[in-house]
């Protein structure tokens, strides 16, 4: 079978017809690959041609859409198709002429490279209860071997960037489901990947002079500061919200199940709505500004202490105003402190 062959099977196999099973797709694609992989054999190992070059880039593309397809469970397999596919477009973007290689030729081979670092990445979604580190681990090995050519480093560059955004990502995943302690796990994954992009940038931009690194590292270092903003800032509203949960659920335990009041569990939920009000002072204003209006509350329906009680809510209140262009109008704490602020 020849090339034209193969490039059939391909299109086949990405088309998937109609009726076509995965099973199927798989085997044209696998086929496909097959023959690619074949006939970039038989090519001189010192000549990179436009054939070495087409043949590389079909090669990726062919086991970039067999990881497509892949089962989520089969998670070794899909890494290596990735890794498979990287090697294959970054071969051809090596070896094709700079002026091709800067051109929308080169730009569509960088996003099938960027797209397959987010399907390696999806393919090991992590939850609280399966931790898939070590198969990121295994990842980092094979793509980082891939990179190693110095005229590669750039997609090591984005790779680290773009594993630093994905662990964020999943961080806010986990904060929306309330696991407070997965959200901290994965805030340090982001930070480790954002401190290994500086390393590469320092070991290969500054001390050796590459440019292309250079360029890269600077192209991106806007985002890295934003993300690194966007790290610290979802850090700090966990703990705030983790703190204000616990302390919630002191407050409900005193209000609704016991008869006779218990001092002690209400001074721990003071005290946490403080922590939590402390952890994101003058960060996460707004929820800042609950910690205070939890703590109106607890003056106000426990303590019937109205003057303290007014103190916390109007501080609250302001601090909605300063939020501004936000509306908070429609949020349960601000409606309570405008209700409480009316009503003293």
């Amino acid at each position: 079978m020849n090339v034209a062959q193969a490039n059939d099977l391909y299109r086949e196999g990405v088309a998937g017809k109609q009726g076509m099973s995965r099973s199927m797709q798989r085997s044209y694609l696998e086929r496909a690959a097959e023959i690619y992989s074949s006939e970039i054999r038989k090519q001189d190992p010192n000549t990179n041609t436009n054939t070495t070059v087409i043949l590389n880039k079909n090669l990726g593309m062919a086991n970039f859409r067999l990881a497509e397809i892949q089962r989520p469970q089969d998670l070794t397999r899909i890494i290596y198709l990735v890794e498979e596919a990287l090697r294959g477009l970054t071969n051809a973007w090596r070896w094709q002429q700079p002026v091709t290689r800067e051109g929308d030729w080169g730009v569509r081979l960088q996003g099938h490279i960027s797209s397959l670092f987010i399907m390696a990445f999806k393919s090991m979604e992590v939850t609280a209860t399966t931790d898939k580190l070590p198969k990121y681990q295994m990842l980092d090995r094979g793509v980082i071997k891939i990179f190693e050519a110095k005229e590669l480093h750039i997609f090591q560059v984005q790779y680290r960037l773009a594993k630093g955004n994905y662990f964020y990502q999943m961080g806010v995943k986990a904060m929306e489901g309330a696991d407070f302690k997965r959200t901290q796990q994965l805030l340090e994954y982001a930070r480790d990947e954002l401190h290994a992009f500086m390393m590469f940038c320092s070991e290969n931009a500054f001390t050796n002079g590459r440019d292309a690194v250079l360029a890269e590292y600077l192209q991106h270092l806007e985002q890295v500061k934003s993300l690194e903003d966007d790290i610290a800032f979802l850090s700090v509203s966990c703990e705030a919200v983790r703190y204000r949960k616990q302390a919630d659920a002191l407050f409900d335990q005193c209000v609704n199940e016991t008869e006779e009041l218990d001092l002690e569990v209400i001074w721990d939920a003071l005290d946490t709505y403080k922590a939590s009000g402390l952890s994101c002072h003058e960060v996460d204003i707004e929820n800042e500004a609950i910690a205070l209006s939890r703590q109106g509350r607890v003056f106000d329906k426990i303590f019937k202490i109205r003057a303290k009680a007014h103190e916390y809510y109007r501080t609250a209140f302001d601090m909605a105003q300063c939020l501004f262009p936000r509306d908070m109008t429609k949020k349960d704490w601000y409606k309570e402190c405008k209700e409480a602020l009316e009503r003293f």
